[in-house]
């Protein structure tokens, strides 16, 4: 069950539309990235949320018991933070992400929603 900040879910029950997502990478050599599908930068919890990158929320399938939970992202990340060098070293794969949900208008407001890895990255030109 999520633990939802009290002034965030005041907001929420007043059919607030000030809500992006956000998501905080984690590579494999342990550098830390964040992105956003809002169209200017966030701070959230002391970190720099990069705007506009091309994400969007794909399908999340939650189950019971010991089945696990499926998530997938889409859309084309728009970022000079993947290089094709760093593909072609695979630390992509296997990264950890975390998955916010936030009030854009007061960033101190979010929400972690979901956490899983990385599978095999896959690039298509």
């Amino acid at each position: 069950m999520l633990n939802i900040p009290t002034d965030m879910q005041t907001r929420l029950d007043t059919g607030a539309t000030t809500m992006c997502w956000c998501w905080r990478v984690t590579r494999a050599d342990d550098q830390v990235f964040g992105f956003t599908e809002h169209d200017r930068d966030l701070i959230v919890d002391g970190m720099n949320f990069q705007a506009a990158t091309g994400f969007v929320p794909g399908d999340m399938e939650h189950t019971s018991g010991f089945a696990t939970d499926q998530a997938s992202l889409f859309g084309t990340l728009n970022t000079d933070t993947i290089t094709e060098a760093d593909l072609a070293r695979v630390i992509w794969d296997g990264a950890r992400l975390d998955v916010l949900r936030v009030d854009w208008a007061d960033p101190s407001l979010f929400v972690q929603v979901w956490t899983g890895e990385f599978g095999d990255i896959r690039r298509d030109v």
